[in-house]
């Protein structure tokens, strides 16, 4: 109940309380008061969306009232005042009882899988109401429930909130992960998949948070698959294939989630390349870690370079790409080639500064500030590599490509279904 009663005086609820008395002192003579019959209240038809309602007095009346509630819970209503329908509430009415003994009519415009109250009281013919009647309803739920919102939380969960309140089913939900930094500079492909069982996500009314594993800076999609959930009376929900497409312009459809960016770190020197190339004055940089694949370049930045022979330092600066450094992204591993602008001799201490954002990963990462130097040694046909430094070796990958940086878009949302 609403609880906000507004008094609407429909018609005197008292009839004939009192005969007519002349201005003597005769004795006045009245009818006796009687209470009315207790009224029943029954239902029928209850579909999502409507019911009907039977009203019938159990005695003879004069008139008889009701009203309709969303509650779960009844309340306790003055008689007199339900019986003038002086309360507000969805739906409220009043019948004659010489017209209608008793009376059927149907409730509609209702909510599924929602609790309504109907009171319900009568009046005999000398006025006095009956005692409130009162019985509940609950309409009926066979629609499914579907997605109607997604979000990325602070934490990086994704929370999925559904058309109703829902409860773990069966299944596994499936994120498909996309690289920003995708070489075609209009497609943006799934570059992996991860799955978590929906006994792990966590469930609040209507809405469901989820932990995936994804990588700093990469966009996802998250498919559902039908029964992942159900409501509370078992209805299954829908399934739902979420993706990224590009048409002017970034789009998805369906759930999906970005990650904020993070610095990654270069490695160290990848020494054993040096004796193989036919020109001895090129380096290679490793990524210290699988999972991080070189995707662009900035080609703004400027790389520094400092050669140091005995007490004879030098130093040379130029743009990541150009014509002394002819930097390359390799394509079996992770790693950038890089030319120096100057052949150092046997003994020399190369040092190279590689600044922050020259590089981004797949995922839009850029690279942190980077020094590494080395002890260059060609007769030996190999460096050697300086105190504390290690070749950093690591495995191939298929997307390991140049690529082109572009700027980090939010996608245009298509409708949930």
């Amino acid at each position: 109940m609403k609880k906000v009663f507004i008094y609407i005086a429909i018609f005197a609820s008292v009839i004939g309380l009192f005969a007519a008395c002349d201005a003597s002192d005769n004795d006045v003579t009245s009818e006796p008061v009687v209470a009315s019959d207790p009224i029943t209240v029954t239902f029928s038809n209850v579909t999502e969306t409507s019911f009907d309602v039977t009203l019938a007095p159990q005695g003879k009346a004069a008139y008889y009232s009701y009203l309709v509630d969303q509650s779960d819970v009844a309340e306790t209503l003055d008689s007199l005042t339900l019986y003038e329908v002086g309360y507000k509430s969805l739906a409220k009415g009043t019948f004659k009882y010489a017209d209608k003994n008793t009376v059927t009519f149907t409730v509609s415009d209702l909510t599924p899988n929602t609790t309504y109250q109907v009171y319900a009281v009568s009046s005999s013919e000398t006025g006095v109401p009956s005692s409130v009647a009162v019985a509940a309803v609950t309409t009926i739920d066979n629609t499914d429930p579907w997605v109607s919102d997604s979000k990325v939380n602070a934490d990086s969960t994704l929370k999925i909130t559904f058309s109703e309140a829902v409860k773990a089913g069966s299944g596994k939900l499936k994120a498909r992960i996309y690289a920003l930094n995708v070489w075609s500079g209009a497609k943006y492909d799934g570059y992996d998949s991860v799955y978590v069982d929906v006994s792990k996500a966590v469930i609040s009314g209507d809405a469901a948070t989820v932990r995936f594993d994804i990588p700093s800076g990469a966009y996802y999609t998250v498919d559902v698959p039908a029964g992942a959930f159900t409501d509370t009376k078992g209805n299954p929900c829908e399934a739902m294939e979420s993706y990224f497409y590009y048409s002017s312009g970034m789009h998805v459809h369906g759930i999906y989630g970005i990650m904020d960016t993070k610095d990654f770190t270069m490695g160290d020197f990848a020494y054993d390349t040096l004796s193989t190339s036919s020109a001895k004055n090129y380096i290679e940089i490793n990524v210290p870690a699988e999972g991080v694949d070189l995707g662009g370049m900035d080609k703004s930045k400027t790389i520094m370079e400092k050669i140091e022979n005995g007490s004879v330092s030098t130093t040379y600066s130029d743009l990541v790409y150009s014509t002394y450094w002819g930097l390359t992204i390799n394509e079996d591993a992770y790693y950038a080639m890089i030319k120096m602008a100057a052949v150092p001799v046997n003994g020399d201490k190369v040092t190279v500064t590689v600044p922050k954002d020259t590089f981004e990963d797949y995922f839009g990462n850029p690279n942190a500030e980077w020094t590494g130097s080395f002890v260059y040694e060609n007769a030996a046909g190999a460096s050697v590599p300086a105190a504390g430094n290690s070749s950093v070796q690591l495995k191939p990958n298929a997307f390991n490509s140049p690529g082109i940086l572009k700027t980090r878009e939010i996608p245009v949302a298509d409708s949930m279904r």
